[in-house]
C-alpha cells in the first residue's frame, strides 16, 4: 500500500516569502525613484530616507537570492489522500475496485527539490515543490 497526499491549490491570493520580498523590494524602488526622478533630490549621502530605502532594497534583493534554495512555497493546502492499494484505489472517502478500471493515466511533473531553474535571479524558484502531478482514473462506465 502506498499513500500520497492530495494538493488543493487555494482559490486566494497566497502571500508567499517570494512575493513578499519581491513587493518589498519594488515599493522600496519605486519610493526612491519618485525622490529621484519626480522630486529631483539627487542627495543620497546625507539622506536617511534614500539610505533605508536603499538598505531595504538591497536586504530584499540578498534575502530573495537566499530564498532561490529553498523549495517553492506551497500555495495551498495538502489535504486529503491517495492511497494504492494491491486490489483498489482510494481516493480520500472514495474507492474503486481495479476490476472497476479501465485505464490510469499518471502524468508527473518535477519531484520534490528538483532543480528546475539554473538561473541566478532573487525571485526566481529554483527547487521545486513536487506538486505538479495528475492522475487521471478512467472507469468501464466511462466516467
Amino acid at each position: 500500500m502506498t499513500k500520497f497526499k492530495i494538493y488543493t491549490e487555494s482559490e486566494k491570493f497566497v502571500w508567499t516569502r517570494k512575493r513578499i520580498l519581491f513587493g518589498i523590494a519594488l515599493l522600496s524602488f519605486v519610493i526612491l525613484a519618485i525622490k529621484f526622478y519626480l522630486i529631483k533630490n539627487a542627495e543620497f549621502i546625507n539622506d536617511s530616507l534614500a539610505q533605508i530605502m536603499g538598505f531595504i532594497s538591497v536586504s530584499a534583493i540578498f534575502l530573495g537570492l537566499i530564498n532561490s534554495f529553498f523549495p517553492q512555497q506551497l500555495k495551498g493546502k495538502l489535504n486529503g489522500e491517495l492511497i494504492f492499494d494491491f486490489s483498489k484505489i482510494a481516493i480520500n472517502n472514495d474507492s474503486y475496485n481495479l476490476e472497476d478500471i479501465k485505464s490510469i493515466q499518471i502524468s508527473t511533473g518535477p519531484f520534490k527539490g528538483q532543480l528546475i531553474s539554473s538561473g541566478m535571479s532573487a525571485f526566481s524558484d529554483r527547487f521545486s515543490d513536487g506538486i505538479n502531478n495528475e492522475l487521471i482514473i478512467t472507469l468501464n462506465t466511462g466516467k
